[in-house]
């Protein structure tokens, strides 16, 4: 893996595919909003900390896990795990709560573009959870798992209805997880 040892090049590897995936489901919000380039740069600003989280987070696994065989052995189980809870939280007051707020960014009298940027962007990135856990586990870095993922994304944000596929989707992540974990454990 090339990017596990640059921060900077996975962070910038991970804003253009942020920028890839999620722009379809921002637009419609971009149209409405009066300034739209200061809010898109707020929202992909924490979509940036997401990813350095998660490089951090990846990185120490997978160093310690060079340095241990058992926690090695047991990565397959907690990513499977970690995948099916992942795939609930699909069907909680949380999830929908996050995703009427992705799907809805009207302008605080208050606030500016910018913190407009960082609540819609901490909205979504919890709103995506089980969507990233998805684009984790299926392999970041390939092509066909990204354009699925920023598909679903799109669908739960732009569907006149989007719970239902907000719950196929969490049904299809919880299944995911469980055959990862069934697997590993086999």
């Amino acid at each position: 893996m090339l990017w596990l040892g640059n921060p900077i090049t996975f962070v910038a590897i991970w804003v253009v595919m942020m920028v890839g995936m999620m722009l379809p489901s921002l637009v419609p919000v971009l149209l409405r909003y009066g300034r739209p380039v200061a809010l898109a740069a707020a929202y992909f600003v924490v979509w940036a900390a997401f990813g350095t989280v998660a490089y951090v987070v990846g990185t120490m696994l997978v160093r310690a896990s060079r340095h241990s065989p058992a926690l090695a052995g047991a990565l397959p189980i907690v990513l499977g795990v970690t995948l099916a809870a992942s795939g609930l939280v699909q069907f909680t007051e949380w999830k929908r709560r996050h995703l009427a707020c992705c799907r809805d960014c009207a302008p605080r009298v208050s606030q500016s573009a910018w913190s407009d940027g960082l609540r819609l962007g901490l909205h979504c990135c919890q709103c995506c959870l089980a969507l990233m856990a998805l684009l984790f586990a299926a392999g970041m870095m390939r092509l066909g798992t990204i354009v699925l993922v920023g598909a679903l994304i799109a669908a739960e944000r732009l569907l006149p209805r989007p719970m239902p596929i907000v719950r196929l989707i969490g049904v299809g992540v919880t299944a995911f997880g469980i055959f990862l974990t069934w697997r590993a454990i086999t």
